[in-house]
């Protein structure tokens, strides 16, 4: 790969530049942009529709518009020449970096070039942060190695001493991220739902089509806290999963790994969860309520399970389908906690699957139970 000094700049400029046409754009029509499977043009349109219709908001309604327009262009032009700079003095300007980072954060109320541009500058940056380092070696380039199911990389981590470190990095990072995606799509949900029950009045109907067809995103001081919350919870979650593999996996199978590679292989499975965080931006109905973020959560949640196994054939030494057992078990015991008992305790906004009655979850932990079985993760034997 070639090293960052080569590519990560013109991640950058490339992002930077798509930041600025979008703004450019959203400024010039007076409204975020809005892509949408076909043509509706009033929230009764859409009750009464038999077929699935989706649409996708760039920026947010109402931000560029009077001088805001002017400030927002600014920023925009600021950024793309910062961008041309970084790439002239790359291992310089370290305060500059930070501007260009913050600089494309925030351009995601315009619309974060058509979140492409918003994706390529943060990677770009994290990159660019990390002067001196390889890229696999930088936090992006972890990320990366992990969710492209590199086993070399795996290998790597368990071995490598500050790696539990930069898995709680990544652990709080992906929270982060999730939390804002999971936490602004329920919350927006609620307030869908609230306006349906009232749709006859005409504030329900302006709010409902602020949502629908603008693009409009609420949000509220709670919702905040809520997403910290999740963050602090998500470490305690991580000690918890990682001590159920540990005992149920490890010392089942007989191997010598300890606590805390589990714990980096735990970590770092996480990372594309954190593409919930573009759960907000994309509405579909009739699949509002259910089916769209259970697929967008099934997705994420499947590409983590093929993540752990993996780490865990190359860390407990063990073969495929052991490994695929040990997950299977484990994982079913850790979504019980989670879901049955934790739940329980804590309501807070964010999507959430839970199986009722409480039988049907005690039947599928039996279940895997059943599975890691049949595979062998019970016996104590080495795989060659």
């Amino acid at each position: 790969m070639k090293s960052k000094k080569n590519f990560a700049p013109w991640l950058i400029i490339v992002g930077a530049f798509l930041i600025l046409v979008n703004t450019l754009y959203v400024v010039g029509s007076g409204q975020p942009i809005i892509l949408s499977s076909f043509y509706v043009g009033s929230v009764d349109q859409i009750q009464s529709l038999t077929s699935v219709w989706g649409r996708m908001a760039f920026g947010f309604p109402g931000i560029a518009e009077g001088w805001a327009a002017i400030i927002w262009i600014f920023l925009a032009v600021f950024n793309f020449l910062l961008s041309f700079l970084l790439l002239v003095k790359t291992g310089k300007n370290m305060s500059l970096k930070y501007i260009g980072l913050i600089l494309s954060l925030l351009s995601i109320a315009v619309g974060g070039g058509f979140i492409l541009g918003l994706v390529l500058c943060f990677f770009g940056y994290l990159v660019v942060l990390q002067p001196g380092l390889p890229f696999e070696e930088t936090f992006i380039g972890k990320i990366y190695g992990v969710a492209k199911l590199d086993s070399s990389f795996l290998s790597r981590i368990a071995e490598e001493k500050t790696a539990l470190h930069t898995g709680a990095l990544v652990l709080v990072f992906v929270n982060l991220l999730s939390g804002i995606g999971s936490g602004l799509y329920s919350y927006n949900l609620e307030i869908i739902r609230a306006n349906l029950d009232t749709i006859s009045s005409s504030s329900s109907q302006a709010i409902l089509f602020e949502i629908f067809f603008m693009g409009g995103v609420h949000w509220g001081l709670p919702l905040v806290a809520m997403v910290f919350l999740q963050m602090g919870l998500a470490i305690i979650k991580w000690a918890i999963f990682s001590l159920i593999i540990y005992v149920l996996g490890a010392k089942m199978v007989g191997s010598s790994a300890r606590y805390e590679d589990i714990a980096k292989i735990v970590a770092f499975a996480y990372v594309p969860v954190c593409l919930q965080i573009f759960m907000p931006a994309v509405l579909v109905w009739p699949w509002l309520f259910f089916e769209w973020p259970f697929i967008v959560i099934l997705v994420t949640n499947f590409w983590f399970f093929v993540i752990l196994m993996t780490g865990l054939k190359i860390v407990l030494d063990i073969s495929a389908g052991r490994a695929f057992g040990v997950s299977v078990f484990c994982s079913s015991i850790y979504w019980f906690f989670n879901s049955v008992v934790l739940s329980s305790f804590l309501n807070f906004p964010g999507i959430r699957f839970s199986i009722q009655p409480i039988d049907v979850s005690v039947l599928i932990v039996s279940t895997s139970a059943l599975v890691a079985v049949m595979l062998g993760v019970f016996k104590r034997y080495v795989s060659v």
